[in-house]
């Protein structure tokens, strides 16, 4: 991996920390994103839940049991006589890879047949599988018939498929001709309705991964815009959604809000559970952690199961610096590109007080910064103008802020010494009246049924902190309603709490400028993006060399 990087245009680097980047750049739109995903606390809760987690029947909503082999004896042998039994012993399910040495022992062991990919094939020979897929493999360990005299040689073979697999015994029940699959386990099985449940992984509670996602909607929550009937937007599959830990599932846990999830872990890392304390608070102790500085952050409010295309721009960067800084590194170097742009000033100086005390762990953090307090707040800080574009380019300044307010003119020594700050003028009311439009009843996100009037032909300045609701009622609110207005056409998809919109004046066209990049493209340009290119073009094809 570290041959295809490019190398670095550079001779010798000398005592340099482990680097670790943080953009300024939006994550890409998907229904899979939230908050726990994207700061990573998904991973310890799928760990504690795949460790700790009691599974319950969806059907019967009991905890399920341990399934002896004689129970399992028992189950099979009451099918009715005459009935043809199959049984397998899952060995590889959804993993990449030929399988040869599986194979080559299982031939060692006499076994001559096997389901791979739904299909029963012999391995005699080794049957050539594309590495590069996903196989699932079930060894055929016996083909019996049920009758009276079977219950030894059924008893028999049920052990040794409970060997081979670790406990899961697979059979394919052929009654006339209708064939059908039952899975028993020995350790997980309904006492209710005898459904066995194959044992938890961490990826089982993963909606990235089939083991975990709904099948329904492929662990989006949502089909076409609409709630996952199925799993009720809680993107897990039915088993999934049923284990317990400390009596709450993962999609409860997930809909509570960072703050209270921290009480949740607390609880969970205190408790004891046959022994295992020590590995409760190795996952809860840096999962703790890891909240608790999103808390520090200012946005301990966002419920974990959150999605992200729903954030606001400041709640994605804080989002973004979580993952770093929740993870109690020292010696290393953070490299951060603007993390105070569109920040309430309370909610900077939460950020700004957490790089400093990252610096008091050992850290080196480095900032591309604007922000007055934050420069304040810098050890050593480089200026770097005089100008723009080709007017810049060149270090003007090196050293503590105090020096530089003390002995310099750039612009940033000015702007400290509060040279810039002006008086706006008041603006007065103007006589015309040109209307208003007024939202009603607006309950997005967190905001609570919010209405309000707002004046058409003024300024209206939307202020708050981070997450108080501006970008829900401005942009995911009075946007979509004004582009149903204006166009007058009826939106086939209406979110929950959208609101309504009464439009008391005149409002012939309307421009979203957002947060997103304006363009992706390799071949997109200021000249092009802003349509000066196609005057160009223009003007070029007029001349007598195009002609």
């Amino acid at each position: 991996m570290l041959d295809a990087l490019p190398r670095g245009n550079v001779d010798e680097i000398v005592g340099m920390s482990p680097v670790i980047s943080v953009p300024q750049k939006r994550p890409a739109p998907s229904a899979r994103s939230t908050v726990a995903t994207m700061t990573e606390v998904l991973d310890y809760l799928r760990l504690i839940y795949s460790r700790f987690g009691t599974v319950h029947c969806p059907d019967c909503h009991v905890p399920v049991q341990a399934q002896s082999p004689e129970q399992i004896v028992e189950q099979i042998s009451g099918f009715p006589e005459r009935t043809k039994v199959q049984l397998l012993a899952p060995l590889v399910r959804d993993r990449k890879g030929e399988h040869r040495d599986l194979f080559e022992r299982m031939n060692r062991e006499g076994f001559v047949r096997a389901r791979i990919d739904g299909e029963i094939l012999e391995i005699s020979e080794n049957p050539p599988l594309d590495k590069k897929k996903k196989h699932s493999i079930d060894v055929v360990v016996d083909r019996l018939i049920i009758k009276p005299d079977i219950h030894q040689r059924l008893a028999d073979s049920i052990e040794q498929v409970l060997r081979l697999s670790e406990g899961a015994c697979l059979a394919l029940i052929d009654q006339k001709g209708e064939v059908s699959e039952q899975l028993f386990h020995r350790d997980l099985n309904c006492p209710s309705c005898n459904r066995s449940f194959l044992p938890l992984e961490s990826r089982s509670f993963s909606w990235h991964s089939p083991h975990g996602a709904c099948p329904t909607c492929e662990g989006t929550g949502q089909i076409k815009d609409k709630t996952c009937h199925d799993c009720h937007g809680e993107r897990l599959n039915s088993v999934s959604r049923h284990v317990q830990v400390q009596g709450t599932t993962l999609p409860d846990l997930l809909k509570n809000s960072i703050t209270r999830s921290i009480d949740w872990v607390e609880e969970f890392a205190s408790s004891q559970q046959n022994g295992k304390q020590s590995v409760q608070m190795s996952l809860g102790d840096p999962l703790k952690h890891r909240l608790q500085t999103l808390v520090d952050l200012g946005i301990g409010y966002l419920s974990l199961d959150r999605t992200t295309d729903t954030l606001a721009g400041g709640e994605i960067q804080r989002l973004r610096l979580a993952r770093c800084l929740g993870t109690q590194l020292q010696g290393s170097c953070f490299i951060l590109d603007e993390p105070t742009a569109g920040l309430h000033p309370r909610d900077a100086a939460q950020l700004i007080s957490i790089l400093v005390d990252l610096t008091k762990a050992g850290n080196t953090v480095v900032c591309v910064e604007h922000h007055l307090d934050a420069i304040r707040a810098a050890d050593h800080l480089i200026e770097f103008g005089p100008g723009g574009g080709i007017h810049g380019g060149e270090i003007l300044f090196s050293g503590s802020p105090a020096d530089l307010s003390k002995h310099h003119l750039t612009s940033t020594a000015r702007a400290l010494k509060g040279e810039f700050e002006k008086t706006l003028l008041k603006t007065t009311d103007s006589a015309s009246n040109s209307g208003t439009i007024q939202l009603e009843e607006v309950g997005l996100h967190n905001l609570k049924n919010v209405s309000l009037e707002l004046p058409l032909g003024k300024l209206i300045a939307v202020s708050g902190v981070s997450g108080s609701g501006k970008s829900s009622l401005i942009l995911d609110a009075l946007t979509p309603l004004l582009k149903e207005a204006i166009s007058n056409e009826k939106s086939s998809v209406h979110q929950r709490g959208l609101g309504k919109l009464t439009i008391n004046g005149t409002i012939r066209k309307f421009q979203v400028v957002d947060q997103s990049p304006p363009g992706t493209s390799a071949r997109s340009c200021p000249a092009t993006y802003s349509g000066v290119w196609e005057e160009i073009r223009r003007l070029l094809a007029k001349t007598r060399l195009a002609k």
